[in-house]
């Protein structure tokens, strides 16, 4: 098994209250993970609706422990990302878009020893939308995205069954959405016909007789690349 499959299991025990220690060296990956969530959570403001997280985390690490990763920090920067937002989510707090994730050397730190810094950063959670129905393209966009076949829609489908204005996608508290502007043929998430609905890595929309894939973007890559 590789690096990153190992920590993406271990991350999976730690959101699930089995943490242990599973990779050699004085680095401990794991723990990284564990003290991301912990300085989301003391870092979050209160606010009506409930609080929100930091989306921005640098983590700093020694000189020797970031050599040893470096051929796959971009990777571990993901793997980070996705499991903290999943951690976040499942605790109710809010986010401005999703986590991102930057790991650096420090000069001064110890082997084995690390630092967590976190943000409140503005920004516009972005995505990508696979064509599935005819020429396979593939679109970035950043919320709020409207879908349609008006020219002045943030993506235009040239489909006779694409109503001009037809959905949108939006970001809400900790996640994606997908909402129906009262188009004529309907919006569908993963075959079933919805006004709205949340919007999950990989889930497929279909507008009209276009089927779109969605995978939001974290830390620059979207979350399909991090697999």
């Amino acid at each position: 098994m590789s690096l990153l499959s190992r920590l993406e299991a271990a991350l999976e025990r730690v959101a699930e209250g089995g943490a242990e220690r599973v990779f050699g060296g004085r680095l401990d990956l794991v723990a990284v993970g564990q003290e991301l969530y912990n300085q989301a959570v003391e870092a979050s403001r209160k606010r009506d609706g409930g609080p929100l997280a930091p989306n921005a985390y640098a983590v700093n690490l020694a000189l020797a422990d970031y050599g040893h990763f470096c051929s796959e920090v971009e990777a571990l920067q993901a793997r980070y990302a996705v499991s903290l937002w999943g951690r976040l989510r499942e605790s109710g707090y809010a986010l401005r878009a999703p986590p991102s994730v930057l790991i650096t050397p420090l000069d001064e730190l110890p082997a084995g020893a690390f630092r967590i810094e976190t943000a409140f950063c503005a920004a516009a959670p972005a995505f990508s939308l696979s064509n599935l129905t005819g020429r396979a393209t593939v679109h970035r966009l950043e919320t709020p995205a409207t879908i349609g076949r008006d020219a002045e829609c943030h993506l235009r489908l040239d489909s006779a069954g694409v109503s001009r204005q037809h959905a949108q996608v939006t970001w809400e508290h900790n996640g994606f959405v997908v909402v129906d502007l009262g188009s004529k043929n309907g919006t569908s998430v993963n075959g079933v016909p919805t006004p709205r609905a949340a919007l999950e890595p990989g889930d497929v929309m279909t507008l009209g007789d276009v089927a779109l894939r969605f995978e939001p973007e974290i830390g620059g890559l979207p979350t399909g690349d991090t697999r």
